[in-house]
């Protein structure tokens, strides 16, 4: 005689297993997040230098052939003959 498992029993076992899985995932992170912070040879921190993004003068040369091939596919299109 065959029995039928239930869907009741599948939905119960898919939720244990995403439990599990999320516990099992969130302890072992946490342990070894701990354990490779109380290794770590260097905890010192060091300073970062902050510098104001306005104070600074942004000047970004355009090169010379970038102007120039610009103009002569401007030229291009206005000398071109539509037919």
């Amino acid at each position: 005689m065959k029995s039928k498992i239930s869907t009741r029993y599948f939905f119960v076992a898919i939720i244990a297993l995403s439990l599990f899985s999320f516990l099992y995932v969130n302890l072992h992170a946490a342990y070894y997040s701990r354990q490779g912070a109380d290794n770590s040879p260097l905890k010192v921190v060091q300073p970062v230098m902050m510098e104001d993004e306005n104070d600074q003068k942004r000047d970004i040369p355009v090169p010379d052939i970038t102007i120039l091939s610009r103009i002569y596919d401007i030229a291009q299109r206005y000398t071109r003959t539509h037919h």
